[in-house]
């Protein structure tokens, strides 16, 4: 796992999220950011069916965020 404590596979999805934070309004950056660290805790503590769950929700988010 990197220094981030991000595996290899979520990287791209972080950094999707990482690109859009910055033109999104205060709720939809919180949403962003909790998912994000929801998605580092559930890995920290190896609950990869939580992560995978959390990295679901974040992608749906994005792609509607995105569109």
């Amino acid at each position: 796992m990197p220094a981030d404590g991000i595996p290899e596979t979520y990287a791209p999805l972080f950094r999707r999220a990482e690109t859009l934070l910055p033109d999104l309004d205060e709720d939809e950056r919180n949403e962003i950011v909790d998912l994000m660290g929801d998605i580092r805790e559930a890995l920290r503590e190896n609950r990869a069916g939580d992560a995978e769950a959390l990295r679901s929700e974040l992608d749906d988010a994005l792609f509607y965020l995105e569109g």
